[in-house]
This record gives C-alpha cells, structure tokens and sequence, in this order.
C-alpha cells in the first residue's frame, strides 16, 4: 500500500501502464501538476468538423487533429476526460457512420511536463471485446513532448508505457 503523496510535493497526471496480457494500471511520475485532494471535475470539448476539409480540436492534454478527407460530410466530435488527473480520453463522433476514418486521425498527447521522456511512451486503444488495453504504436517526440496516434476510428484512449 502506498502513502500518499504530502500536500506540497508536485506530481503529473497517472500513466497508463500496460502489461504484455492487456491489464492494466496507473504509475504515478513527478512532475509539474500539484496534487489536489479532490478530483477535478471531468473535461469535455466538442467540434462540429467537416471530414473534406478537417479540423482540429483541444481538450486538456489531447488534441485530435482531422485530416482533409478522413471521412465524408460533417460530424460532431468529443474528446471527454473523466479524470483530469489521469492520461486517459475517450472518444466520440456522431453521426456513428464517420466512425471509419479514410485517411487516420491523429490523436496527440501532451506530456511535456511529466518527468519520462515521451520516446518512452506510447498511446493505447482499449478494445471493450478484449477486454484489454491495445498497443496503437505511437510516434513520439521527445523535443515537443508529445505522444502521437494514428486512429482508424474513434474509442477510449491513454498514453502511457509497457510493463513499469
């Protein structure tokens, strides 16, 4: 069991941890963010986006970028974090037929304030059928410190590292 952390030390949001069976669990890294006893109420941001043309849309520490052509028509997209405090979004388009992208869209992870050097992460999918969290082979970049994701269709999401 661990202690808590004192209300003065600093750490960044939880990391999903992944195990090579597909459970999974949070790892706290030191970082930037103060610890706040309560949790901060959910975030949600939605854009209405024309799939021809594409778009961008920001929600904390995700930004969700469409490419010209990733789908036909518009649709209205949401990127909702339950728990601020934890590297984890879902997902959403409607109308549910623009939920097969074209062309994939990005899904990118701000990290730069956590205290793990993001070539050291990855973004997961996690596949309700499964029941596990899925490796989505993200690209990186350690100078921006971002995590970014190429998505065949929109889920739940989290950016974290195999197997701490």
């Amino acid at each position: 069991m661990s202690n808590p952390a004192p209300a003065d030390t600093t750490l960044s949001p939880p990391l999903l941890t992944v195990q090579q069976d597909g459970t999974a669990d949070f790892v706290q890294v030191s970082g930037s963010e103060t610890v706040v006893a309560v949790v901060p109420d959910p975030l949600t941001a939605s854009a209405r986006i024309d799939g021809i043309k594409g778009g961008k849309l920001d929600c904390g520490r995700f930004t969700v970028i469409v490419p010209p052509g990733a789908y036909f028509g518009i649709a209205s997209i949401t990127i909702s974090i339950p728990d601020p405090t934890v590297q984890v979004c879902d997902l959403s388009i409607s109308p549910a037929f623009a939920n097969h992208f074209t062309v994939p869209v990005q899904l990118v992870s701000n990290v730069k304030d956590c205290s793990v050097d993001a070539k050291t992460l990855t973004t997961y999918w996690y596949d309700t059928g499964s029941v596990r969290w899925v490796d989505m082979k993200a690209t990186t970049d350690s100078g921006s410190g971002t995590v970014t994701a190429y998505l065949h269709h929109f889920s739940k999401y989290g950016t974290g590292k195999a197997g701490w």
